[in-house]
């Protein structure tokens, strides 16, 4: 009788070593979970020989796994060892790709964990440099609206003893500052917080908007205007100024090698005022 052909292959899938994200990456293997790895760990599972596809996983809004240009599509032949590389960076996803069995490192220690039943053997500090990666804003804009701030200003006209119209001019000053506030906490929650550190992508998301919105925010700015006041004869002008700060809200979506997620923001861009007059005729 003829020897039985052995069709099984393996899958030795080694993520680089690094601090910059330390987060365990779930492994796919034709759209099942096969084990995670962390910095400096690798992976071992047996395939059958064959078409295969491996993706690594993170959550993004919608919690399903990177985009199509992620993933690594092969044939395994029968008895082959198909080894991947994988490195993280600070923004996600930096490298996911096919690796000849010499470029991977020798292992720094014996040690061996399990995860899901299969065998993680630990990597040496000696692996591959994550690139950070670049950070795609794109900013759409919301509402912009106003809101009333402060009590209002007062300023009155008595002329209820005059027998001809009265007319003031009053300047008008205040302080205000350009703010910017991102919800960043949001999309935290709905991210995991895995594969987006957002204290590095907040300086992204900030400078995008200060580009779009064409300011420079924190900035202490003077509102000055003049108004004149017109108070008919025998007649007390009461007049009242209520100052409203000019909002902008919108939505940043980020974009991080296929991991995406949207950030609200609200900039206050401006200041205006309302006036209202109260006329108290004296007969």
């Amino acid at each position: 009788m003829a020897p039985v052909e052995d069709s099984s292959c393996s899958l030795n899938v080694y993520r680089t070593w690094g601090t910059a994200n330390i987060y365990a990456i779930p492994i796919l293997l034709d759209e099942v979970e096969v084990g995670r790895l962390r910095p400096g760990q690798s992976l071992h599972v047996q395939m059958a020989a064959g078409p295969h596809t491996v993706q690594p996983r993170f959550p993004g809004l919608s919690g399903k796994a990177l985009s199509a240009r992620a993933a690594v599509e092969f044939r395994a032949s029968p008895g082959q060892q198909v080894d991947l590389r994988l490195a993280v960076g600070k923004f996600g996803l930096t490298e996911f790709k096919l690796s000849g069995p010499s470029q991977k490192p020798p292992p720094r220690t014996s040690a061996t964990a399990l995860h899901q039943g299969r065998e993680v053997e630990e990597i040496g500090a000696n692996g591959w440099s994550p690139t950070p990666s670049t950070v795609i804003c794109q900013i759409s804009e919301g509402k912009r609206y106003e809101v009333e701030v402060g009590d209002p200003e007062i300023r009155v006209i008595d002329n209820s003893s005059g027998l001809s119209d009265a007319v003031r001019t009053f300047k008008l000053s205040r302080t205000w500052s350009r703010t910017l506030t991102t919800d960043t906490e949001r999309a935290l929650r709905a991210t995991g917080g895995l594969s987006i550190p957002w204290v590095q992508v907040k300086a992204e998301i900030d400078g995008a908007l200060t580009q779009h919105l064409s300011r420079s925010f924190q900035e202490q700015q003077s509102f000055e205007d003049t108004v004149v006041i017109t108070s008919a004869a025998r007649t007390k002008t009461t007049v009242f100024f209520a100052w409203r700060e000019i909002r902008q809200q919108g939505n940043v979506r980020v974009l991080v090698d296929g991991v995406e997620a949207d950030v609200p923001f609200e900039a206050v861009i401006g200041l205006s005022f309302d006036q209202r007059q109260v006329d108290e005729r004296v007969d």
